[in-house]
Formats: C-alpha cells, sequence, structure tokens
C-alpha cells in the first residue's frame, strides 16, 4: 500500500447509511490497516510562536482548527457541477410517460420504487399528467429554469459552507527541511516545528492490563493527494436537492445517504501547487449545522511531540522559552540553519 493507493481505495470506497454493520466494520478496519502500515513515524508540525502555541506544547495538546480557518482558499473548497444539477432538474423528465405508465401497469417496479421512495411519492408520481405538446415541455423547462437556479445556488453556498464547518483537522508534513513551508507556516523562520510519532497512536495502552486503545476512533489520519481537479461533490448536492424537496413536500426520502466517508475524503485534495508539503491530515467529524456556534477548535490531548526544531530565525527569547520546556518535558532540541556555504537553497539541523 502506497500513499495513493490509500487514497485510491478511499475514493473507490463507500459506506452507505444502511450499510450491514458487519460489513461495516470489514471496511474501517481495511482502511485503519492500510493507514496504519503506512503513516511514517515522523511527521512534523509548523509553529508560531505565540503563548497559544507555546501553551499547547506545555501542556501535551494537539490543535485541531477548522478547514474556514485554512490560508488557501481552495483548500476544501469543492467542485459541483452547477449546470449539470440544473440541467437534470428542469428538463421536462426523460421518458417521464413511459415511467408513469410503468409505475401503473408494472406492480413489481411500482413496488421496488415505493421502497425507496415511498408510497405516498409514488401515488402522487403515478397520477400526474403528461405534457400535451412540446410546447407544454418549453415552458415546464423555462419556468423550472427560472425557479430552481436560484434555489441551486443556494443549496450550493450552504453545502459548501456546511462542509468546510463540518470538521476538525490538524495538518502536518512528512518534512522538516522546506524552506517554504518554514516561511509560510513558521512565520519567516521565526517559529519552530515539532515532531509527532503519531503511528504509536493507532494502538496505546490503557490504564486495564491488556486492554488497547487508539486515537483514531473518532479521528482520522490520511495523507494529502495533490490533483489539477478539485473533488467532485456533484451528486451530494443532487442528493441534498432531492432531500430537501423531499421536505418541502412533506415527505421522506428514504433513499440511503451514499457515503459515511465522504466527510473525509473532501479534505484530501489540494492542488498541485502544494505538492512539496508531502501533508498528511488529522481529521475528526462534528456536524453539518454551520450555524450553531460550535468551536472552531478541539485539541487531541495527552500527546507530547518526540522532538522541537527551532527555526533558523527565531528570536533569542522564544528560544530560551523553548528550551525551557524541552528541559522540563525531557524532549530533545535542534537547531535549523540555513546553509550558507551550500550551492543549493538548503536548510542544515544542529541536534543537541
Amino acid at each position: 500500500m502506497t500513499k495513493d493507493k490509500l487514497i485510491d481505495f478511499l475514493i473507490k470506497t463507500e459506506i452507505p447509511d444502511d450499510i450491514d454493520s458487519e460489513k461495516e466494520k470489514q471496511i474501517v478496519s481495511e482502511i485503519f490497516k492500510y493507514s496504519w502500515d503506512i503513516t511514517p513515524k515522523k511527521l512534523y508540525r509548523y509553529r508560531n510562536c505565540t503563548d497559544y502555541s507555546f501553551d499547547a506544547l506545555e501542556n501535551d495538546k494537539f490543535l485541531l482548527t477548522k478547514p474556514t480557518l485554512f490560508n488557501d482558499p481552495y483548500d476544501s473548497l469543492l467542485y459541483i457541477n452547477r449546470q449539470k444539477i440544473i440541467d437534470e432538474i428542469t428538463k421536462p423528465s426523460k421518458g417521464k410517460e413511459d415511467i408513469i405508465h410503468k409505475l401503473n401497469t408494472d406492480l413489481d417496479f411500482r413496488k421496488s420504487q415505493i421502497e425507496l421512495l415511498g408510497n405516498e411519492f409514488v401515488e402522487k408520481f403515478s397520477k400526474v399528467e403528461s405534457f400535451k405538446n412540446e410546447i407544454e415541455k418549453e415552458v415546464y423547462k423555462s419556468l423550472s429554469n427560472t425557479i430552481h437556479s436560484k434555489f441551486i445556488d443556494d443549496l450550493i453556498d450552504e453545502s459548501i459552507k456546511s462542509l468546510k464547518q463540518s470538521s476538525l483537522v490538524g495538518c502536518l508534513s512528512e518534512r522538516i527541511d522546506s524552506v517554504l513551508m518554514w516561511s509560510h507556516y513558521a512565520e519567516n523562520h521565526t517559529g519552530f516545528a515539532l515532531n509527532y510519532d503519531f503511528n504509536e497512536r493507532y494502538s496505546m495502552d490503557t490504564k486495564i492490563t491488556g486492554l488497547k486503545a487508539t486515537e483514531f476512533t473518532d479521528k482520522k489520519l490520511f495523507p494529502v493527494k495533490y490533483t489539477n481537479q478539485r473533488f467532485n461533490a456533484t451528486y451530494y448536492v443532487e442528493f441534498h436537492f432531492i432531500d430537501n424537496y423531499y421536505r418541502s413536500i412533506g415527505l421522506e426520502l428514504k433513499k440511503p445517504f451514499f457515503d459515511k466517508l465522504f466527510y473525509y475524503k473532501i479534505l484530501l485534495f489540494k492542488s498541485m501547487d502544494w505538492e512539496y508539503e508531502k501533508e498528511w491530515r488529522i481529521i475528526k467529524q462534528t456536524n453539518l449545522n454551520y450555524d450553531d456556534n460550535k468551536s472552531n477548535i478541539d485539541f487531541i490531548e495527552n500527546i507530547k511531540p518526540k522532538e522541537i526544531y527551532l527555526g533558523a530565525n527565531i528570536e533569542k527569547s522564544n528560544k530560551d522559552r523553548l528550551i525551557e520546556i524541552s528541559k522540563s518535558k525531557n524532549i530533545p532540541i535542534h537547531q535549523m540553519n540555513l546553509d550558507l556555504f551550500s550551492e543549493n537553497y538548503r536548510l542544515t539541523i544542529d541536534k543537541n
């Protein structure tokens, strides 16, 4: 298993709401094993020198934040094919007359649709009158386009907002020697970085003899996939349009949500421009309600880094404070340096 193969496995794997519980356990176990197998022993977190960052380090906390706080506006910004949705919804139903006829003449087909959509909806749809002529169809399409376009735009906006609010994420990198990452995420090399071993968090001892626990029951750790194509969430919006439509006419959509993994997948795609980061993400799900005043942050508790790395341009006062923390917590600390005598752009590490 490689990072790309793990992402590909995730993308092609779906866990619908109505899946058999044993089958779901099997899939989740596979994902858990694959992730554990390829998680690097060293993943790095870049930090600015703030009281907030120092406090988290001193108290063995690892910060998770909403994607709304990320510096890349395209991060977690899904692709939604607006025109496809509008075309599907507003076009006169292709073969609608045939479907109505089949509902009224084919008992097996009618039964299958009742199981999927509910008896009340099938009853209403089977009594819809057919279009009398092509003019009626065109009038229907024109009116539908006007009515539904605004609704679709609102739904897309709601979907993007809610999905960006539905998770808490912690970002890590396989690299400690990236000049760009020290510049972007450690305040122009004046900050610091922490080395974490999340591999050992897959199976942890508890206070009960012989009983193991894992950090990744309510969280997942996955590598990021770098691509020039945004994640296509068109089907998600189509699903929720139908669900909202049913609710608006007092009915319940009996079709199960198509994929519980969807909310992880959407956070694993970034532009190729960011490929140098070699990023991994810890993802914790919250809920889709972006207006419920839930916190923008959360923490993983009781997690201590394996090493501290000081930025090449860190201020002395911050360096001294981090050295004190490293001593009190028995964490090795190292100094990053610009290599002034190399013909390459590179950083070196003084290991104390």
